[in-house]
């Protein structure tokens, strides 16, 4: 089905998850961009607000846009187009757009983006598990 606002490829790889399929990526696949994506009808900075506007929308987790933010500030345009990904994540929690997803959906998806930044924070600093009692090292 058409979402209003993009992120049908995106939903459709989340909600494929949800109901057990293994889904994949490629990274030996290269495909060269003449242009960044999301450009071709405005500037970068306004595609980033657009993407953190989707994000929002698609459910992302508040701490996972934090850090999704704080990962784009060390890629041009650098702080400008992070703080444009960051309000438009911001701006669409405060108008509360509406989510072409369903809450199931949201909470397999919030789950799992967890998951990937608990296992980004064991890989950073050499932890082996993180339990409900706090941080186990090696």
């Amino acid at each position: 089905m058409p979402v209003k606002g993009g992120s049908i490829d995106h939903i459709a790889v989340i909600t494929a998850r949800m109901r057990g399929w293994k889904t994949r990526t490629f990274t030996e696949k290269v495909c060269l961009h003449h242009r960044e994506m999301g450009t071709a009808q405005q500037s970068v900075v306004r595609s980033r607000f657009l993407y953190g506007a989707k994000d929002y929308r698609i459910g992302n987790h508040p701490l996972w846009e934090i850090c999704r933010t704080a990962y784009r500030a060390v890629k041009k345009p650098y702080l400008t187009g992070a703080l444009a990904l960051y309000l438009g994540y911001l701006s669409a929690c405060v108008r509360q757009m509406d989510r072409p997803v369903s809450d199931e959906l949201m909470q397999f998806h919030r789950a799992e983006q967890m998951g990937k930044l608990k296992s980004i924070i064991r890989a950073l600093f050499g932890f082996k598990r993180i339990d409900n009692f706090g941080l186990t090292t090696n």
